[in-house]
Parts: C-alpha cells; sequence; structure tokens
C-alpha cells in the first residue's frame, strides 16, 4: 500500500481589498448597533422618568409602582444594551460570523464568501488541494463582493429613529424641568429613589395639612386646609369626602378653604381635592376628655393645729376656714397636652360689691403629670371664689367648658356655750348643789371649757363679793362638741350668802379671741333666816289664794241652792255653776 504524503501547512490570505471591505462592514455595524443600544438605555430611563412626572400629575403613585418602573426603565439599559451588544458586536467580529450575516441578505453571495473565508484555513496534501485553485477561488469572491456594496446587507438600523426618540424624550424632560422645576426635581427624586418617604410635588400646595384628625364624638366638626405661600395655583372650590358620604364644597377665602362635616360616630377617611392635589385626613370620634375625679389638700391656718386633709370632691363646692391653702388634682380619662385655670371670679352677695372686695382675680397653668392635673396654691381669703377649668388632651380635644369649682370662704365662727338643766333664776342655801349640763360647740376645735361666777351683796357690807372659776375639761383640735356635767354648790367654794351670777365659758383656737360665755344662771344664796321668812312670805299667800277661792266656792254653791228652789215657769233657764276648784285647793 503506498503512503500518502504528509499534509500542506499552506494558509492562503483573502485579498486586502476584500479583507478592508469586511473591516468597514464590521465597523458600520458595529457603529450602529452600539448607538442602538445607548439610544434604547436612554429611552428607557427618560421614558420610566416621564412616566413617573406624568403619573404624580394624577395622583399619589405608590413607591412599589415607582420600583417597577424605575426597574423597567433600568433593565433597557443594563439589560437590553448588554445583550443588544453581545448579539451584534461581540458575536459579529470574526469574517465567518460577517459571512454568515451577509448570507441573509445575499444568501449566494453570503455563502460563497464563507467557503472562500473558510478555505484560507484549510489543511490538506498535493493530491487534495491546490493552493492555486483555492487562491483562484478566493480571489473570484473577492472580485465578486468588490462589485457589492455590503452595507446593504446590515440589518435593518434603528439607530436613527431611536436617537430622535431620545433627543425627543430628552427635551420633553428637560421641557418639564424648565417649565415645573420643583415638579420635575420631585418627580426626578420619587424616580430615582421610589422607597424614599419623598412628598408628591402638586402645583396646588397645602400648608402643613394634617393627616390624622381627633374629633368629639358624634358633634359636627371644622377642618381648615390653608393654601403655601409658594403654591402654584389657588383653585377657587374644593371638595371633601367623608367615607361614602355626601362631598361637601367650599370656597377659597383669605387663602384658606373652611369645611364644615356633621358628627360622625365611626372612624373614617376624608379624601379632599383642590386642583391637581389629593389628600387624605384620618378621622377618629372619640369622646371628649372629661374629669373622673377631684381631690382636694387643705391646709388648715396654723392656729387650729389641725393636720392637712385629703377630701373627694363630689359637688364642685369646698368650704374652708379662712387663711387656709387649698391644692386640688383633677383626674381626667385621658392624658392631658394643656390645662389652664381661671380667671378666677368672687362670689358676692347682694349687699356686696365687687369693688369693695379685697379680692384679685388669678389665672395660670396647672401641672400635668400623665392623667393628673395640679393647681397651684390657692390662698382662702375672706371672699368665696369660683375657679374655671380648661382642658385639652393629646389628641387635640377640649373638655368640657362649664367645668368650675367653688371655694367657700368660712370665717372661724366664736363657740356657742348653754347651760341645761337649770332654771335661769334660783334660791338656794349656801349647802345645797345645784346639778347642770354644759354644752359646747364650736366649727374648728375648742380649747377648754369651764365656768365662772361672780357675785354681789344685795345691802349694804364690808365683805368682798365673791368672784372664782373652775375649768372643767380641756378641748382639743377637730373636737366640735363637749357636753360635760357639772355641779355648783356655794359651800364648797366658800361663798357667804349674795347674788351669784354664774356663766359658763368657752375657748377656740382662734388668736386673740378670748373667752366666749354663755347666759347667765343668778343664783340667789340666803341665809337660814332669810330663807325662813322667803318660804314663809311664800306660805302666807297661798293660804290668802286658798281663803279667796273657798270663798267664791260658797257663794256658787248658795246661788245654785236658791236657783232650784224656783218653781214653773218663774223659774229662769237653770244655770248650774259647777264648782271650781284650784289645784292648790285640791
Amino acid at each position: 500500500m503506498q503512503d500518502l504524503p504528509p499534509p500542506l501547512n499552506f494558509k492562503a490570505a483573502i485579498p486586502e481589498e476584500l479583507r478592508l471591505q469586511l473591516d468597514d462592514f464590521r465597523r458600520h455595524l458595529w457603529r450602529v448597533k452600539i448607538m442602538e443600544a445607548i439610544a434604547a438605555g436612554i429611552i428607557g430611563l427618560l421614558l420610566s422618568f416621564l412616566l413617573v412626572y406624568g403619573l404624580d400629575r394624577i395622583w399619589q403613585t405608590p413607591s412599589w409602582v415607582r420600583m417597577v418602573i424605575l426597574l423597567a426603565g433600568i433593565s433597557l439599559f443594563a439589560g437590553f444594551a448588554p445583550y443588544w451588544l453581545h448579539r451584534w458586536v461581540w458575536n459579529q467580529r470574526r469574517e465567518t460570523q460577517l459571512a454568515r450575516l451577509i448570507a441573509r441578505r445575499y444568501p449566494g453571495l453570503g455563502d460563497r464568501l464563507l467557503g472562500a473565508i473558510e478555505l484560507q484555513d484549510q489543511q490538506g496534501n498535493l493530491d487534495t488541494l491546490s493552493p492555486r485553485l483555492r487562491e483562484a477561488a478566493i480571489q473570484a469572491v473577492a472580485i465578486e463582493v468588490g462589485k457589492r456594496k455590503l452595507d446593504d446587507a446590515l440589518p435593518p438600523q434603528r439607530h436613527r429613529r431611536w436617537a430622535f426618540a431620545a433627543l425627543g424624550l430628552a427635551g420633553i424632560a428637560t421641557t418639564a424641568f424648565i417649565v415645573t422645576p420643583r415638579a420635575g426635581w420631585n418627580a426626578f427624586q420619587r424616580w430615582l429613589m421610589p422607597l424614599s418617604k419623598t412628598e408628591r410635588y402638586t402645583f396646588t400646595r397645602l400648608e402643613n395639612p394634617p393627616s390624622y384628625r381627633a374629633v368629639a364624638f358624634g358633634e359636627a366638626f371644622e377642618v381648615d386646609l390653608r393654601l403655601a405661600k409658594d403654591s402654584d395655583q389657588a383653585p377657587g372650590k374644593a371638595l371633601g369626602r367623608y367615607g361614602l358620604q355626601p362631598s361637601v364644597e367650599t370656597s377659597l377665602e383669605d387663602r384658606n378653604y373652611h369645611f364644615i362635616f356633621p358628627g360622625q360616630q365611626d372612624p373614617g377617611t376624608i379624601v379632599f381635592h383642590i386642583g391637581d392635589l389629593r389628600h387624605e385626613l384620618r378621622v377618629e370620634p372619640v369622646q371628649r376628655p372629661s374629669v373622673e375625679a377631684v381631690t382636694a389638700t387643705i391646709v388648715s391656718p396654723d392656729y387650729l393645729n389641725i393636720p392637712s386633709k385629703t377630701l373627694d370632691l363630689n359637688t364642685g363646692v369646698i368650704r374652708a376656714v379662712e387663711g387656709s391653702k387649698i391644692r386640688m388634682d383633677l383626674t381626667t380619662n385621658r392624658p392631658l397636652a394643656t390645662a389652664t385655670f381661671g380667671p378666677t371670679k368672687a362670689q358676692v352677695t347682694e349687699s356686696e360689691t365687687i369693688e369693695n372686695l379685697p379680692f384679685a382675680p388669678l389665672e395660670g397653668k396647672l401641672e400635668l403629670s400623665d392623667r393628673t392635673a395640679r393647681t397651684p396654691v390657692f390662698e382662702v381669703g375672706a371672699t368665696a371664689f369660683e375657679i374655671p377649668f380648661s382642658w385639652t388632651d393629646q389628641l387635640g380635644l377640649t373638655g368640657d367648658a362649664g367645668f368650675r369649682l367653688q371655694i367657700d370662704a368660712v370665717r372661724d365662727a366664736v363657740p356657742t356655750i348653754y347651760l341645761q338643766g337649770v332654771e335661769k333664776q334660783k334660791v338656794m342655801l349656801p349647802e345645797e348643789t345645784i346639778d347642770f349640763e354644759m354644752l359646747v360647740e364650736d366649727d374648728f376645735g375648742i380649747k377648754q371649757i369651764g365656768i365662772e361666777w361672780t357675785g354681789q351683796f344685795t345691802r349694804p357690807t364690808d365683805e368682798i363679793p365673791a368672784k372664782g372659776e373652775i375649768a372643767l375639761s380641756e378641748g382639743r383640735p377637730e373636737e366640735q362638741r363637749i357636753i360635760k356635767p357639772a355641779s355648783f354648790s356655794p359651800k364648797v367654794f366658800g361663798i357667804s350668802p349674795q347674788k351669784i351670777t354664774l356663766r359658763g365659758y368657752g375657748e377656740d383656737y382662734f388668736p386673740n379671741r378670748g373667752r366666749v360665755y354663755s347666759e347667765p344662771i343668778i343664783l340667789y344664796v340666803l341665809t337660814r333666816d332669810e330663807h325662813a321668812q322667803m318660804l314663809k312670805n311664800k306660805f302666807d299667800r297661798a293660804i290668802s289664794e286658798l281663803e279667796d277661792l273657798a270663798r267664791r266656792e260658797q257663794e256658787l254653791l248658795d246661788e245654785n241652792q236658791r236657783l232650784e228652789k224656783l218653781s214653773g215657769e218663774r223659774a229662769p233657764k237653770r244655770r248650774k255653776y259647777q264648782a271650781f276648784r284650784s289645784p292648790r285647793t285640791s
């Protein structure tokens, strides 16, 4: 078997004219497709921005929608452009790849060109491969290609249209920035950072519009929306709609829209439409803040020696002695934001006028701690006064405007003293004893009670009239009533016969008031002879009265007997005298 000759490593280069023509074709293809990729990316970005700008002019574009639009715009630049470059630049860099692309437009020429390019790299021996034939074939293809304009074999060129589209979109965006710079810049920020908290720009702008409002339960409420100074538009009308209820329309007055909505019981949302602005206000009906409890801490004047007291106020009226100091704590059903009192108002009687009263009105703020509002310390003078209160909770609702407390100034009255169980005048011997009961009452505390006496002779004498006292009981602060049994015997205190004025006395804690006395009891202390003579005189008067009664009864008896003896018609109408008997006679 005859051995074959070794293969020839012969490489036939394509003609220079064909190579240059293919290089021009490649450069043209790359230039067009790169321009298309760039234009497509710019179109995607500009179109997504303008879409956000347009949507923001209509509604509050949600962040997720802006995110989708941004990703779609970026995908043309970051996704489509690399794909386009990979397809038309990277995959079209070799002569064989260019020949296949030309074959799409000119199939015969492209196939021959592809065969010629493949021949230059073909390997063989002298029996299977002729260098001259290969060169001739390549030269023939080069001559045929030279007669054609390869640019006609380029794929459809869209770079001009896409460039004009990009320029048009850029012009629109530039116009938007020039005509509405703030709206354009706002839309650019919202497009570039879709998850940010940047608010949508509107040509109608409000000055700090509220997004939440608590209103009084079941009460009509008002909403005021004010145009911002930098608002580009000032619509004359505005609409507000609570849920599905009929819309409320209002007009612009002094750059302010004033809405009045009916009372509500269920939470809802008010949607306002003012020009291109759409604003939502969340409304929650709640009960007004109210006072649940009021306590008063009363510090009495020092002279009373009474410790401070804390009282629960149920009637809204506080009674306190002059000179006291009062502080009140109001507990509300919700935490408060502000609370004030005053101005205080004097309570005058019919005989008084405010001008003549030593009263200065007070007003100020309360000290707040969660749900407790504390007043400053009020000093109680001689005039009763009233304290109005007002407050606002942390939801912005005000409390009852008619809530007020009254402080009645009470004077520290004098004690009242009674001696009970004894006659106002009494005659007695020195050794006799009278028993009685002493009652003392005071409004703010009894300090001491007792009795005292003074004597007076009814006839001239060298003796000194009797005088003395005895303490019966020591009181204490806040003790308002004392009942004490007492006895008095002149002999025990060495009192000789004379006229004795006996009185009870009491002292309270009011400074420099001194003793307060009861009505006096007059005691006539007699000697035995004077006492016997007094009894004899009483006995003689009683006998004289009895004799007079007996005589009158006898006369009546005689008259009755005479009338009974009259007979017939001569007898007048019978009168029967009943014997009258005195209790003393019986």
